[in-house]
Protein backbone atom coordinates (compact mmCIF):
# COMPACT_ATOMS: atom_id res chain seq x y z
CA UNK A 1 0.00 0.00 0.00
CA UNK A 2 0.92 3.59 -0.47
CA UNK A 3 1.85 6.07 1.80
CA UNK A 4 1.28 9.72 1.64
CA UNK A 5 2.08 12.79 3.57
CA UNK A 6 -1.21 14.65 4.23
CA UNK A 7 -1.10 18.66 5.23
CA UNK A 8 -3.85 19.13 7.65
CA UNK A 9 -3.43 22.41 8.53
CA UNK A 10 -6.42 23.52 7.27
CA UNK A 11 -8.63 21.03 10.19
CA UNK A 12 -6.59 22.62 12.71
CA UNK A 13 -7.22 26.24 11.74
CA UNK A 14 -10.42 25.40 12.01
CA UNK A 15 -10.23 24.36 15.44
CA UNK A 16 -9.29 27.31 16.58
CA UNK A 17 -11.78 29.61 14.20
CA UNK A 18 -8.67 30.95 12.43
CA UNK A 19 -8.78 31.84 8.73
CA UNK A 20 -5.34 31.26 6.92
CA UNK A 21 -4.98 35.22 6.83
CA UNK A 22 -4.44 35.09 10.54
CA UNK A 23 -2.28 32.74 10.29
CA UNK A 24 -0.23 34.33 7.76
CA UNK A 25 -0.14 37.59 9.87
CA UNK A 26 0.67 35.55 13.22
CA UNK A 27 3.62 33.67 11.92
CA UNK A 28 4.89 36.11 8.87
CA UNK A 29 4.34 33.14 6.43
CA UNK A 30 3.26 34.85 3.08
CA UNK A 31 -0.71 34.06 2.28
CA UNK A 32 0.15 32.02 -0.53
CA UNK A 33 2.53 29.84 1.25
CA UNK A 34 -0.29 29.16 3.49
CA UNK A 35 -3.26 28.70 1.14
CA UNK A 36 -1.12 25.91 -0.35
CA UNK A 37 -0.47 24.35 2.52
CA UNK A 38 -4.18 24.54 3.78
CA UNK A 39 -5.03 23.09 0.47
CA UNK A 40 -2.76 20.58 0.46
CA UNK A 41 -1.13 21.98 -2.87
CA UNK A 42 1.99 22.10 -1.47
CA UNK A 43 4.92 19.81 -2.90
CA UNK A 44 7.79 21.04 -0.27
CA UNK A 45 7.49 22.99 3.19
CA UNK A 46 10.63 25.02 4.69
CA UNK A 47 11.01 23.74 7.68
CA UNK A 48 11.29 27.37 9.05
CA UNK A 49 7.71 27.77 7.88
CA UNK A 50 6.33 25.14 9.38
CA UNK A 51 8.46 25.86 12.90
CA UNK A 52 6.58 29.11 13.08
CA UNK A 53 3.13 27.27 12.57
CA UNK A 54 3.93 25.34 15.24
CA UNK A 55 4.99 27.75 17.38
CA UNK A 56 2.15 29.34 16.85
CA UNK A 57 -0.35 27.34 17.08
CA UNK A 58 1.30 25.77 20.06
CA UNK A 59 1.32 21.75 18.42
CA UNK A 60 3.56 19.57 17.27
CA UNK A 61 4.60 19.08 13.78
CA UNK A 62 2.34 15.60 13.44
CA UNK A 63 -0.44 17.99 14.30
CA UNK A 64 0.09 19.67 10.85
CA UNK A 65 1.66 16.54 8.67
CA UNK A 66 0.61 13.21 8.72
CA UNK A 67 1.36 9.84 6.78
CA UNK A 68 -1.16 7.74 5.57
CA UNK A 69 -2.38 5.28 3.14
CA UNK A 70 -3.23 6.67 -0.46
CA UNK A 71 -7.23 6.23 -0.67
CA UNK A 72 -6.73 5.43 -4.64
CA UNK A 73 -6.49 1.79 -5.73
CA UNK A 74 -3.69 0.58 -8.12
CA UNK A 75 -5.76 -0.11 -10.62
CA UNK A 76 -7.47 2.96 -10.59
CA UNK A 77 -3.79 4.70 -11.30
CA UNK A 78 -3.04 2.34 -13.84
CA UNK A 79 -6.25 3.89 -15.45
CA UNK A 80 -5.32 7.11 -14.76
CA UNK A 81 -2.30 7.01 -16.51
CA UNK A 82 -3.74 5.27 -19.45
CA UNK A 83 -6.33 7.91 -20.02
CA UNK A 84 -3.48 11.09 -19.38
CA UNK A 85 -1.71 8.57 -22.26
CA UNK A 86 -4.63 8.28 -24.42
CA UNK A 87 -5.17 12.23 -24.42
CA UNK A 88 -1.83 12.44 -25.39
CA UNK A 89 -2.23 10.28 -28.33
CA UNK A 90 -4.97 11.74 -29.65
CA UNK A 91 -3.80 14.87 -29.62
CA UNK A 92 -0.67 13.31 -31.23
CA UNK A 93 -2.93 11.92 -33.97
CA UNK A 94 -4.56 15.85 -34.46
CA UNK A 95 -1.18 17.31 -34.73
CA UNK A 96 0.09 14.79 -37.42
CA UNK A 97 -3.14 15.10 -39.61
CA UNK A 98 -2.53 18.95 -38.81
CA UNK A 99 1.55 18.40 -40.50
CA UNK A 100 2.94 19.93 -37.25
CA UNK A 101 5.57 17.71 -36.04
CA UNK A 102 6.99 19.78 -33.63
CA UNK A 103 3.57 19.09 -31.53
CA UNK A 104 3.97 15.25 -32.41
CA UNK A 105 7.05 14.59 -31.27
CA UNK A 106 6.19 16.78 -28.36
CA UNK A 107 3.10 14.63 -27.63
CA UNK A 108 4.83 11.37 -28.68
CA UNK A 109 7.41 12.49 -25.63
CA UNK A 110 4.82 12.63 -23.11
CA UNK A 111 3.69 9.28 -24.07
CA UNK A 112 6.77 7.69 -23.65
CA UNK A 113 7.10 9.26 -20.82
CA UNK A 114 4.02 7.95 -19.38
CA UNK A 115 5.62 4.90 -20.30
CA UNK A 116 8.25 4.91 -18.40
CA UNK A 117 6.22 5.35 -15.10
CA UNK A 118 3.69 2.61 -16.33
CA UNK A 119 7.32 0.39 -16.74
CA UNK A 120 9.34 1.67 -13.36
CA UNK A 121 6.02 1.79 -11.07
CA UNK A 122 3.27 -0.84 -12.75
CA UNK A 123 6.04 -2.93 -14.74
CA UNK A 124 3.88 -2.37 -17.75
CA UNK A 125 5.98 -3.31 -20.61
CA UNK A 126 6.65 -0.09 -23.10
CA UNK A 127 5.41 -1.67 -26.33
CA UNK A 128 2.43 -3.29 -24.31
CA UNK A 129 1.36 0.61 -22.96
CA UNK A 130 2.18 2.15 -26.03
CA UNK A 131 -0.23 -0.59 -28.40
CA UNK A 132 -2.75 -0.43 -24.72
CA UNK A 133 -2.70 3.67 -25.28
CA UNK A 134 -3.28 3.59 -29.28
CA UNK A 135 -6.13 0.90 -29.24
CA UNK A 136 -8.26 2.88 -26.36
CA UNK A 137 -10.99 5.00 -27.67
Amino acid sequence: MIQIIRILLAEQLAKISWKQADLARATGVRPTTISSLCNEQANQIRFVHLDQICAVLDCDVGKILVREAESTTREERISTLFALAHGAYIRMLQHEQAGDAVEVKYHSGVIDAYAKVAKGFFGIDTKLFWDTVAKRG
